[in-house]
């Protein structure tokens, strides 16, 4: 945002400190509301969660892959992951646990109580494990842990993103599978203007045989949002930024539109029938071209039962144990007003 503002404007220093002052008066900012963990209770059984937690794993665990709070919206993107270190003999564990986070959740609020705690308890189970490499499948996750001074905590940690893990993987590598489609790739905006690598996951899929990759108007650091962190206070504007997004992807001539972030894999995948332009995480294609088992995508399912007739209610009261069923059936309701919203065609002033 910042460097989009047209009056040189630093919105999240003004957030910021707009925040404090609501503090400073009695009114605390409140996290807005995040259907991840709704969306990945509709998603995936939890006998099928093959990832360990915290409190899971034996000491002395050297490499572990943390995929971030994000990733939850798609756990089939988790389990992908997974799939592609152990495709290439890659030898680590997964460390996930819906209270594990960098700290960003609460930084990203305001709240640095919060983000301290957070950091501080990954920073603990890190440090009981015996870890030494973390692997990074989030951008942000990367941005905030790549600025922590391990050394002052008593570990030597070595901090790698997952897309330049894969570029050196495969280096003398040859993907068995070819994949004939055009792409145009989307750079989010945790790497757009966080990690700044514009490369290594270009180049992962300009190795994969067959593909092709159209380059949008606006990439690399001049990429669009997607509009994600918008969606629940103002639907309206993310609506507009996820239409000319996928208009510009359209224009290229690309049959699907890849990109890095789960976010924005969710949010553009919305969209997605109505721009005849399929969205895919790229590890997804890495996936496919490796020609390994192929996870169900069931995140596209929910989007596919919200344009149906049949009550959301119906479709998940199977799905919910027992004791989620009231606190969910609300959740339910209110993403399903929020994705009608975004999916709403844009009136003649928008």
């Amino acid at each position: 945002c910042t460097k989009r503002c047209p009056e040189n404007l630093v919105p999240l220093l003004l957030f910021r400190v707009a925040v404090e002052k609501l503090q400073e008066i009695g009114h605390p900012i409140e996290p807005v509301h995040d259907f991840a963990l709704l969306l990945r209770d509709l998603q995936i059984k939890e006998e099928d969660v093959f990832w360990c937690k915290g409190d899971g794993l034996d000491e002395h665990t050297e490499t572990i892959l943390f995929p971030g709070c994000d990733s939850v919206r798609a756990p089939h993107e988790i389990q992908t992951h997974i799939d592609i270190l152990n495709g290439f003999g890659f030898s680590f564990k997964t460390l996930w646990d819906e209270d594990l986070c960098c700290g960003f959740r609460g930084y990203s609020i305001n709240d640095f109580k919060e983000g301290d705690r957070l950091l501080n308890n990954f920073i603990f189970i890190l440090k009981k494990l015996g870890v030494k490499k973390v692997i990074l499948s989030c951008g942000q996750c990367f941005n905030q842990l790549k600025r922590i001074e391990f050394d002052k905590y008593g570990l030597d940690i070595e901090i790698i993103y997952f897309p330049q893990l894969i570029v050196n993987l495969i280096s003398k590598y040859k993907f068995p599978q070819h994949i004939n489609r055009k792409i145009t790739f989307h750079d989010s905006c945790k790497t757009a203007r966080g990690v700044r690598d514009f490369d290594s996951v270009r180049n992962i899929l300009g190795m994969i045989p067959g593909i092709t990759i159209r380059e949008m108007e606006k990439t690399r650091e001049n990429s669009l949002c997607c509009g994600g962190v918008k969606n629940f206070s103002y639907p309206e504007v993310t609506r507009g930024l996820l239409r000319e997004r996928l208009t510009q992807a359209v224009k290229t001539g690309s049959d699907m539109l890849v990109t890095d972030c789960t976010f924005c894999y969710s949010m553009y995948s919305i969209l997605e029938d109505q721009f005849q332009l399929e969205v895919k995480h790229y590890s997804s294609l890495i996936s496919e071209a490796m020609g390994l088992k192929s996870r169900p995508d069931n995140y596209k399912q929910i989007l596919k039962d919200l344009n149906s007739n049949k009550p959301l209610k119906i479709l998940y009261k199977k799905v919910l144990k027992e004791e989620e069923k009231n606190e969910y059936m609300q959740q339910i309701d209110l993403f399903a007003d929020l994705i009608r919203k975004l999916r709403a065609l844009p009136d003649a002033a928008d």
